[in-house]
């Protein structure tokens, strides 16, 4: 269900080739990648695992309050969590919800900014990218506050893990201005909190890899 002429296809293609993307339906013949569903955020966890040696033989459940009962996948998740590449959701949101905190919302969608956030997280955090200093002039829209530590407030190191996405691998998909609040272009491609494709997830993340593990990058 993925044309030749996609532009995703070949980055679903060599994540599939690496074991790291399975597809929507084992069932179906020939198998169904399903590029227009949204990316939840137990997908992502498992999809980026499962490409960095040393993560993906992990195992252990999060510490979470809304794990589902789908082990595969929320040991994903977990490892995530450990490495502190997911926190989940603030102690606010998850009360909100009727959940005690921590939460993580595993079925939610993945947002667009959130996909290149984690994907530079797990990165750094395995030691494969080295974090870059801020440049408030990459997506404006998300800067920390100015003058704020870029060592220690959130939102500006957040803003830094972007701006080393985009220093190793260049322009997500459909953004032609980097400089810019972010927007894809296209009718319905969206701004930074618009739900993420599986497609998308997979254009983002395959030169990550690319870039990691094929030019001798090795930590």
């Amino acid at each position: 269900d993925v044309p030749a002429a996609d532009p995703a296809c070949v980055a679903i293609e060599a994540l599939a080739d690496r074991g790291v993307i399975n597809g929507c339906d084992s069932s179906a013949n020939p198998p169904l990648f399903c590029p227009n569903d949204p990316t939840l955020r137990h997908q992502m966890a498992a999809l980026i695992v499962r490409a960095i040696p040393g993560w993906a033989n992990e195992t252990g459940q999060p510490a979470f309050s809304d794990n589902t009962d789908d082990a595969e996948l929320m040991a994903r998740v977990g490892t995530l969590q450990r490495h502190g590449v997911v926190r989940g959701y603030q102690d606010e949101v998850c009360q909100a919800r009727g959940l005690t905190p921590p939460c993580y919302g595993p079925l939610d969608s993945v947002k667009n900014g959130q996909v290149l956030l984690f994907i530079a997280r797990a990165m750094v955090l395995a030691g494969y990218w080295d974090l870059q200093p801020d440049d408030r002039t990459i997506f404006p829209d998300q800067n920390g506050e100015a003058g704020a530590d870029p060592a220690s407030d959130q939102q500006t190191l957040d803003h830094r893990m972007v701006v080393t996405y985009i220093h190793y691998v260049g322009a997500p998909p459909d953004v032609a201005d980097i400089h810019a609040p972010f927007q894809r272009s296209g009718v319905t491609a969206g701004g930074w909190s618009d739900v993420s494709s599986r497609s998308w997830f997979a254009r983002a993340f395959w030169p990550s890899i690319q870039n990691a593990f094929d030019h001798d990058n090795q930590p």
